[in-house]
């Protein structure tokens, strides 16, 4: 087992919404035209403005999905995939906004801290 760090950074854009974390893992034998992850035994977290979260993953590929509320109901995007290994990883999600598409977020690796910065 291992971890993956999810840090949702502070904006304006999106403050009220929580979105919901899902990581599911590859089915065993999907075919090409179905849906290759598994959601049965996917772990659920919700994550807010600014909250950092850590959850336990295994040590095989997952993906880790955004559930983002929308008017009716909700969509899930695959956002980041992870492979296997051993290694902790973190993730940083940015809720951003487009003029036509309204908020959008972006999930990925949490950037390398500059030294002396």
């Amino acid at each position: 087992m291992r971890n993956v760090q999810i840090t949702r950074k502070k904006s304006f854009v999106g403050i009220a919404l929580s979105y919901t974390i899902v990581v599911a893992y590859p089915k065993a034998d999907a075919p090409a035209t179905e849906d290759v992850w598994s959601y049965e035994d996917a772990g659920m977290t919700s994550i807010t403005n600014g909250q950092t979260i850590t959850l336990p993953i295994q040590d095989g590929k997952c993906g880790i999905f955004v559930e983002v509320p929308k008017t009716f109901g909700f969509k899930r995007e695959a956002a980041f995939l992870i492979d296997e290994g051993t290694a902790d990883v973190e993730l940083e999600l940015i809720t951003k906004f487009h003029w036509t598409r309204g908020a959008a977020f972006l999930l990925r690796p949490a950037a390398a801290e500059q030294p002396g910065a």
